[in-house]
């Protein structure tokens, strides 16, 4: 790749990037007014997932973070050239059906880890850590990962590009 072609590609990288924020931030507005109406079934449903374990505790730990990876999808999905309205849009609701159903599974895995019991589930510190620093990277990576498979590898820089 010579020099010419290399800033041209960087060029248009900045404006994918730039189109990523500019649908982001808007979406990250609303996030803050509106998410708890994303949150609170993730808490619900989580709840009485614990109590069908017969777990002691109320309700388990939701951490708002950790539900807010539907906004960088949503982003990726909507900036994304080459797929025809409908297309996108069955693929946002099967991405987002699958980012509900992830953060019910993160939000039972922190509260088994969090109850008085866990020195049975993860008996070491490091353990303990090491755990939720997966939850947390598996979360910020989840979008972009649902993004490349319902794009396509092949179709990646053709999107980022053209």
């Amino acid at each position: 790749m010579d020099k010419t072609n290399r800033s041209a590609w960087g060029k248009r990288l900045l404006i994918f990037i730039a189109k990523f924020l500019l649908v982001s931030l808007p979406l990250f507005g609303l996030w803050i007014g509106w998410g708890y109406f994303y949150v609170y079934p993730v808490l619900s449903i989580a709840k009485s997932f614990v109590q069908i374990f017969g777990l002691p505790g109320s309700d388990p730990p939701v951490p708002f973070d950790i539900c807010s990876s539907p906004i960088p999808f949503i982003s990726l999905m909507v900036i994304t050239k080459h797929l025809k309205f409908q297309k996108r849009l069955s693929k946002v609701v099967i991405g987002l059906l699958i980012l509900f159903i992830w953060h019910l599974v993160a939000s039972v895995a922190l509260y088994l880890t969090m109850t008085d019991d866990n020195k049975l589930i993860l008996p070491q510190p490091f353990l303990f850590t090491a755990f939720i620093t997966f939850l947390y990277i598996f979360n910020l990576t989840l979008p972009l990962l649902l993004w490349f498979f319902f794009v396509g590898k092949n179709r990646i820089k053709a999107v980022i590009l053209y």
